[in-house]
């Protein structure tokens, strides 16, 4: 009987904890950016619909509750008409749409940016197609962020810059 008590709460503990997992791997799902490079090159298009409430919810609008990790992925096809292909290639902040980059001091902190430049330091290697980061989260903020994508053989760069909606819970 003690044995059985024993698997039993092993098992319990188990599930538990996969179920932990579980709730976490689909809160990160949840922070997906899907980008894609516009027909004419001259944009980078968001195809994930924005889960920011309201009437500016615009696609890739992220709001955030808690510690997350934001994934951008570049999807769809990334040849460059003037060689080689799109790479995603980093991720800027700034504190509003079509601004400077620079952000405050609790956003640099939130995001592991720089201040002055409001770049992001990813959170893990990227890759050509994936960038993510980390928001902490632990003010009340809209930022916006811009993604920016080259074509190393034509020199060429283009973006994107929806906004992140921190409700200040991480």
């Amino acid at each position: 009987m003690k044995d059985q008590l024993l698997n039993l709460k092993r098992f319990l503990q188990l599930v538990t904890m996969l179920s932990v997992v579980g709730v976490f791997s689909i809160a990160q799902a949840q922070n997906v950016v899907e980008l894609r490079v516009s027909d004419n090159e001259d944009e980078l298009e968001i195809t994930t619909h924005g889960t920011c409430a309201g009437p500016d919810n615009s696609n890739g609008c992220v709001s955030v509750s808690g510690r997350v990790l934001i994934n951008f992925n570049l999807t769809g096809q990334t040849d460059c008409s003037s060689g080689g292909n799109w790479e995603l290639d980093r991720v800027v902040l700034s504190e509003e749409k079509g601004a400077a980059p620079g952000i405050s001091a609790d956003a640099a902190s939130d995001f592991n940016a720089d201040e002055g430049t409001g770049l992001v330091t990813p959170n893990a290697p990227q890759t050509p197609r994936h960038i993510q980061i980390r928001d902490n989260n632990e003010e009340k903020y809209d930022i916006w962020y811009t993604v920016y994508a080259k074509c190393a053989a034509g020199g060429l760069t283009i973006d994107a810059d929806p906004r992140i909606k921190n409700d200040g819970t991480g």
